[in-house]
């Protein structure tokens, strides 16, 4: 596991360990930049990236900024159980193998 304190830092660490990471967890709003902004630059990097994305709204309040619209292949709406992340990672890695 790889943690960044903002969107500047996590966008760094992906460029420079994108080959050993399986799927990113973004929360919305992180600081200096908020997630579909970190996932877009994400996926500039490597467009086969697997984003989930979290967020204290719910996926129809980012209707205008929808998952797969934007590439992201899960979401995840905070606050949420050890196990919910676990199934909707289970989910989103399946569909990726």
């Amino acid at each position: 596991m790889i943690t960044a304190a903002d969107g500047p830092e996590a966008i760094k660490l992906y460029q420079k360990n994108f080959p050993t990471i399986t799927c990113v967890i973004l929360d919305q709003s992180m600081p200096q930049m908020d997630g579909m902004t970190v996932s877009r630059e994400l996926h500039a990097i490597n467009p086969g990236v697997k984003v989930i994305l979290s967020s204290g709204y719910s996926n129809d309040q980012i209707a205008g900024q929808r998952p797969t619209a934007e590439g992201l292949a899960g979401f995840i709406q905070k606050p949420y159980t050890i196990d919910s992340l676990r199934q909707e990672l289970a989910r989103v890695l399946k569909r990726a193998g």
